[in-house]
C-alpha cells in the first residue's frame, strides 16, 4: 500500500498584485466579484433549504414552527 502525499493536484500561481505594510497601498491580484446576469427570459426558481426540520414541522403543512412567508407561498 502506498501512502497518499496531499494535495494531488498543484498549480503555480504567481500573485501580481502587491501587499505593503497598509492595506492602502497594497494592490489586489483579482477583479471585483460581480455576480452572474441571468438572460432576460430565464424562470424565476426558488429554492428552499432547512436543515433538521421535518415537513410536517412547518405552518403550511399544519406544523408548529411558524413561517408565514412559507405560508404566502403555498396559499
Amino acid at each position: 500500500m502506498t501512502e497518499k502525499s496531499y494535495p494531488e493536484e498543484y498549480s503555480e500561481q504567481v500573485f501580481k498584485g502587491k501587499i505593503a505594510l497598509d492595506v492602502r497601498d497594497s494592490v489586489p491580484d483579482w477583479e471585483p466579484y460581480s455576480p452572474p446576469k441571468a438572460p432576460e427570459d430565464a424562470p424565476n426558481v426558488l429554492f428552499i433549504l432547512y436543515d433538521d426540520t421535518g415537513l410536517a414541522a412547518w405552518s403550511p403543512y399544519g406544523g408548529a414552527i411558524n413561517m408565514p412567508a412559507a405560508q404566502r407561498l403555498a396559499d
